[in-house]
């Protein structure tokens, strides 16, 4: 997108990239001037965009100076607003790389990278389906975001760390490398041992 990669060279201020914001928000992802609010607050939690469908509020946007580094201490007023109001998503963006973090609530509160998009060097298509997610159409169709959610979640390092450790797993992969080897004396804790320090490196 020449005009953001223009705004970028120039070192354009906070004000300059909250309009270009306001354009993608607009003419890329297709918000009504009504669906978007400013500078909201709720008691001394405050949102720089609130995105509403319908009149629902369905995400909170953090903007920082184009060009600015994104850091995860950056999430955290956005974060507080949207487990506040009840508001499962947040994006963090500067204009070229927009971060989408899913919401959760319970002994505190957490936040969760979904996907990154960065604008600088273009959109290709995969980015131009992340970007579709988080468009008015595709944040109407509720399930498309919860399934990638899902999908990311159930994929973690944790969740396949935790299944590759699993005593029914570990017990299956000692089977066939018996059956493989012809070697019996392989125990799973040796196995366990093997994965953790030298495979998956804990």
């Amino acid at each position: 997108m020449p005009f953001l990669n223009a705004s970028y060279e120039r070192k354009d201020n906070e004000n300059d990239t909250r309009r270009l914001i306001d354009s993608i928000l607009h003419i890329v992802l297709k918000y009504e001037i009504s669906d978007i609010k400013t500078e909201q607050k709720i008691e001394s939690r405050r949102a720089d965009y609130v995105l509403s469908i319908k009149g629902e509020a369905v995400m909170v946007i953090e903007a920082k100076k184009i060009g600015m580094a994104l850091k995860e201490n950056h999430i955290f007023q956005a974060a507080a607003y949207g487990a506040y109001a009840g508001i499962k998503w947040v994006v963090l963006t500067n204009a070229l790389v927009w971060q989408l973090y899913r919401i959760s609530t319970g002994e505190k509160i957490q936040h969760d990278l979904v996907f990154t998009i960065d604008l600088l060097d273009g959109l290709d298509r995969e980015e131009a389906e992340l970007f579709y997610l988080i468009s008015k159409e595709g944040i109407s169709r509720k399930n498309l975001l919860e399934q990638r959610w899902e999908k990311i979640r159930a994929l973690s390092t944790e969740n396949i760390i935790n299944v590759l450790l699993d005593e029914e797993v570990l017990s299956k992969i000692r089977t066939t490398l018996i059956k493989r080897t012809g070697y019996k004396e392989i125990t799973k804790e040796e196995l366990r041992t093997i994965l953790e320090q030298d495979i998956l490196q804990l």
